[in-house]
Parts: C-alpha cells; structure tokens; sequence
C-alpha cells in the first residue's frame, strides 16, 4: 500500500537534552543537571511566575555531562522558571525556593 518499513542502528535527536533542577525547594543554591551537544555559553534566567526576571546569570557549558549551581538565596519564596539559553539550546524548567 505505498509503505516501506525501515529498520535503522541508530537514531540522532539533536537538543532534546533533559535539564533537571535540584534540590526542589532550594534554599541557597538550585543545581542545574543536563548534557550539552558542545561548549557553549549560557544565559540562565530565573523569572517568577508573571515571568518578571529575578536573576540572570551566565555560564559556560562544555561539552558532555553539565552540572551549574545558581545562588538563589536572594529571592523571595515562591515558585519560578529557570530558562537557559545557548547556540540553539532553549530549556525550561519549574522550581520552588523556599
């Protein structure tokens, strides 16, 4: 009916990297935990949920396994998004600072 199956070894997804935020609810410092295609710099931002900016810091991340610790003691409690751009990486993740 027109279809062909196709089997393949291997299959690349470029930037489908997780970011994972940890401790959740942090107090003083938030761990960001994701894998990078290459050395790129970052822009992290940490806005509340009216997506007013409360943070904005900048980082290096190098290629393979990454693992960036943010200081988020000067922000009130609440619940926010960590948005980290860079070279074509967007990602965004929710956390609670207590």
């Amino acid at each position: 009916m027109g279809c062909e199956k196709t089997v393949c070894d291997s299959v690349s997804i470029l930037n489908t990297a997780r970011l994972t935020a940890s401790p959740t609810p942090a107090t003083n410092m938030l761990y960001l935990d994701f894998n990078s295609e290459t050395a790129t710099p970052l822009d992290i931002t940490i806005m509340n949920m009216n997506g007013d900016l409360k943070l904005r810091v900048t980082a290096s991340a190098v290629a393979g396994k990454n693992y960036i610790g943010i200081p988020v003691a000067t922000i009130p409690p609440g619940m926010y998004f960590v948005v980290m751009n860079g070279n074509g990486m967007n990602r965004k993740i929710k956390f609670v600072k207590l």
